[in-house]
């Protein structure tokens, strides 16, 4: 190689090093657009040109700088340069590039330029021709920013819709604490007024009418203190297992005659003329291993809700078998009534926790449900529910057990 030959290969490695920190590193698009020839054929990208004009090279390098604003890093792996001519340079690099593009880290490896330069007053590209790896999108496109877009685009959407999701529940929360400060508030001057009654009523017994005032107060009294201690219970029993604070039991029990003894107190306690029945399958075992309290509060927030909702009708409990295997069981509990039965939009929402479908006649917490998905759930088991406006509903939970 001449001296001469030479000094033109290190101009052209000068400009060629001069454009790559304009481009990836300064991202400096006037200097850039500067680097090429008015008469430039164009730039050419994989298997077909792009651009055949100033303005629309121009146009390509905003685009490119729009969506990609960040330092391009780069590293120059081959390099090979040739002059045929004195003013005409021949440019073949391979290099790696990474960057970030839309909050995602974007990395080519083996980018291949290759590049033709004139020299008129100074260096300057006649034409450009960039070769991406292999890729499934055939779109001559810079970077993947359709791919990058379309995950940010997901991403922003899951945001949304969790920040809509945290605003509902602080919404629900809200009005949770509004209402359950105001049931208990009501419940425990319901007691001291009624307690104040019995206390009048019995200075003054001297007849039976009297006393069955009093025997009325004192089971409305407690009624009210049961739906307080239920409502407590729920609350607690839901922030122990937000918390991870809550443990299951392992007991042997008589499942039928813990059945039997909850029918019963709903029947002793029936203020809305309602009919309750425990149909008891046969196939189903008398003695079962579980946790009996937990199957309790199901059962009894499951009934508790039936009531709330219906009036001189039908609430009744099924307990069939599911699933036998060895001495592994599923047991199936249906809680089917008559009641009023809700809108079909708004069951979905019915296991959330603090939401009520009948905020007009809301009774209770908005606890119950949440709290029986959670219970169910913990024992393995599953809990669904199907209603009928004004026709009524029906909630079918599963629990593995074995005898």
């Amino acid at each position: 190689m001449s001296e001469e030959n030479f000094k033109i290969i290190e101009e052209i490695k000068k400009f060629f090093y001069e454009y790559l920190d304009l481009y990836f590193t300064k991202r400096n698009l006037i200097d850039t657009i500067k680097k090429w020839s008015s008469s430039s054929t164009g730039i050419g990208s994989e298997k077909d040109e792009i651009a055949y004009t100033q303005d629309k090279i121009k146009e390509i390098y905003s685009r490119d700088m729009e969506q990609a604003p960040n330092i391009i890093n780069y590293t120059v792996h081959k390099l090979h340069i040739d002059s045929p001519l004195k003013n005409l340079g021949i440019i073949v690099c391979e290099l790696s590039i990474n960057t970030e593009i839309l909050n995602h880290e974007v990395i080519f490896n083996n980018l291949r330029i290759s590049m033709i330069i004139i020299k008129k007053l100074e260096w300057l590209i006649e034409h450009q021709h960039v070769s991406f790896p292999a890729s499934e999108d055939s779109e001559p496109e810079t970077f993947p920013i359709k791919e990058l877009r379309e995950k940010n685009e997901a991403l922003e959407k899951m945001v949304k819709e969790k920040t809509k999701e945290l605003t509902e529940t602080n919404k629900l929360k809200t009005y949770f604490f509004s209402k359950i400060s105001h049931d208990l508030k009501n419940s425990m001057s319901s007691i001291k007024i009624l307690s104040n009654i019995i206390e009048d009523k019995l200075k003054k017994v001297n007849s039976v009418n009297i006393i069955y005032e009093i025997i009325e107060n004192a089971e409305l009294i407690n009624f009210l203190a049961d739906n307080m201690i239920n409502m407590i219970n729920n609350l607690y029993d839901l922030s122990r297992i937000e918390t991870n604070n809550f443990k299951l039991f392992d007991m042997k029990f008589d499942l039928k005659n813990e059945l039997n003894d909850i029918i019963k107190l709903f029947i002793k306690t029936n203020k809305n003329d309602n009919s309750f029945n425990l149909f008891y399958d046969k196939n189903v075992p008398l003695n079962i291993k579980g946790d009996k309290y937990r199957i309790n509060r199901v059962i009894q927030n499951l009934l508790s809700n039936s009531v709330k909702f219906t009036t001189k009708g039908k609430i009744d409990l099924f307990v069939t078998l599911k699933e036998k295997n060895s001495d592994n069981y599923i047991i199936q509990f249906v809680i089917k009534d008559t009641g009023t039965g809700i809108k079909k939009e708004k069951i979905p929402s019915l296991f959330q926790p603090y939401y009520q479908a009948h905020e007009s006649r809301a009774i209770g917490s908005g606890l119950g449900l949440a709290l029986c998905e959670e219970l169910v759930e913990m024992m393995n088991g599953e809990i669904f529910l199907e209603s009928e406006l004004n026709k009524g509903t029906t909630v079918l939970f599963t629990i593995p057990t074995n005898n």
